[in-house]
């Protein structure tokens, strides 16, 4: 009987250990994986482990490497393998900083997972991607858009940015046995702006354009410090998309119409609710002094809004206010470290030249004053492009007082962040929630024109005139043309 139950406690040991043993000495193989093995010793088997179960001795270990595709990121937002913002920031050859996310998948040489296990000291394939393939990336992709200005990274040449970087990628990770499959290089923060509006960058007109602006990115109450950011914003015929697609109630917009010095222009009248349209004879002599947009509603009804050359004075006045704001005239070497005397004098001389503004009163006389030249872009003055920039900003005047219906929330969202009143209000909220404040470049750079406010962009469309019963919207033969 004892003999009996020391037997079956002896099997039983005998069949635990067993499957302890059996435990110990086996090593499964997820699919995609295969794995080298090594001895305690450090000698390294020649053959690898794939995919399966696999017996093996209780002193040799393994090390896991990925020989399918894997997918891994470097986002700001909480993404597979990328749960906390690893965005980056990399260099362009004008000097300027872009902040992108970068998508990639890799997966380790099959035929080399032995020279990588070598190469790396042992590391697993997840510790190989954290401490070398990640980094890596990171540093890689900024040697690549260092060689591209950032105009070329956001115009023409961004195809050919992307093909380089994945093939650069490839071949400096190649010789460390890892096979880069595909890179994503995005710049999500100006991206997400055009495709919510639905523009094109590389547009011909031009429906957008971005501009570099100096942000002080230093905690306050620390030493500042200054980086370049690259900010979106619509122009021209971008502001006509925009109204074609979101205009309350707007069916079409007509090309629209430089009115010169020497054409013979006779502006709508009104009789009641009915519009006689506007004559233009075109000469084409002289500056454009006038821009005038047909714009159709969905009613059949078409309204001519036009803006004045001398208009684009508040323009100027807004764009020389705005470079204004970080000079100090010598005064003091930083405005935020300025005493209260000297505040107020630089605000005295602010005031001065406002004024100066003010009195001189034309627009053609401020931009040509020499007083005013350090505070006005050359987009303004210079010849070649004085022209084109007024008539952009009648444009834009035009197009911008237009009501919008977003189809969502981003869309309005995304165009109000453009809006120069929403700007300064989110400015003045964040100076006084004691953080610091966004700093535009002390150097010139052409404003925004005003646009609506943000309840403006929101409030319900007045309700359009209702054309006269009987009789169909008249539209002149030469703008019948320009449609066709």
């Amino acid at each position: 009987m004892k003999k009996g139950l020391l037997g079956g406690i002896g099997l039983a040991v005998a069949i635990i250990a067993g499957l302890i043993c059996i435990a110990k000495c086996s090593v499964r193989v997820p699919a995609g994986y295969i794995a080298v093995e090594y001895k305690m010793n450090g000698g390294i088997s020649k053959n690898v482990l794939t995919q399966g179960w696999h017996l093996i001795s209780p002193t040799v270990k393994t090390s896991l490497y990925s020989v399918g595709i894997e997918q891994s990121y470097l986002t700001s937002e909480d993404k597979g393998d990328s749960p906390k913002d690893e965005s980056f920031k990399t260099p362009t050859a004008d000097g300027k900083s872009l902040l992108v996310d970068l998508e990639f998948s890799y997966k380790f040489d099959q035929s080399r997972v032995t020279d990588v296990f070598t190469q790396f000291k042992g590391q697993s394939g997840e510790s190989v991607k954290n401490t070398f393939i990640k980094p890596k990336m990171k540093a890689w992709t900024q040697e690549v858009t260092a060689k591209y200005p950032v105009t070329d990274v956001f115009g023409d040449k961004r195809q050919e940015l992307n093909e380089a970087l994945d093939e650069y990628l490839k071949r400096k990770f190649e010789p460390y046995g890892i096979i880069i499959d595909t890179v994503n290089f995005n710049l999500k923060f100006i991206l997400s702006k055009v495709a919510a509006l639905k523009l094109n960058a590389n547009a011909q007109p031009r429906e957008c354009y971005f501009q570099i602006r100096n942000v002080n990115v230093a905690v306050k109450g620390q030493k500042p410090q200054w980086e370049k950011k690259v900010e979106f914003a619509i122009e021209g015929d971008g502001n006509d998309a925009l109204v074609s697609r979101y205009g309350v109630n707007v069916s079409k917009v007509f090309p629209y119409w430089k009115v010169r010095e020497g054409d013979k222009y006779i502006p709508p009248r009104h009789r009641g609710v009915e519009i006689t349209p506007p004559e233009w004879e075109e000469s084409g002599i002289g500056k454009v002094i006038r821009v005038v947009y047909p714009i159709q509603y969905k009613d059949g009804h078409v309204e001519y809004l036009s803006c004045e050359r001398a208009d684009v004075l508040k323009n100027l006045a807004a764009h020389i206010k705005n470079n204004l704001q970080n000079e100090t005239f010598g005064i003091c070497a930083d405005r935020y470290k300025a005493t209260d005397a000297q505040k107020a004098q630089i605000e005295a001389k602010k005031k001065e030249i406002m004024k100066k503004v003010s009195e001189i009163g034309e627009l053609e006389a401020v931009i040509d004053c020499e007083e005013l030249r350090p505070y006005i872009s050359p987009s303004y003055y210079e010849t070649q492009s004085r022209e084109s920039m007024i008539i952009r900003k009648m444009r834009n005047n035009i197009m911008k007082s237009i009501p919008k219906k977003w189809d969502n929330p981003v869309q309005a969202y995304e165009y109000n962040t453009m809006d120069a009143t929403y700007r300064e209000v989110q400015e003045e909220i964040e100076q006084n929630a004691n953080k610091e404040e966004f700093i535009p470049e002390p150097m010139a750079i052409e404003e925004q024109p005003k646009q609506s406010t943000v309840a403006e962009a929101v409030k319900p469309a007045e309700k359009e005139p209702v054309p006269a019963a009987g009789k169909e919207p008249e539209i002149p033969d030469f703008m019948k043309q320009e449609e066709m």
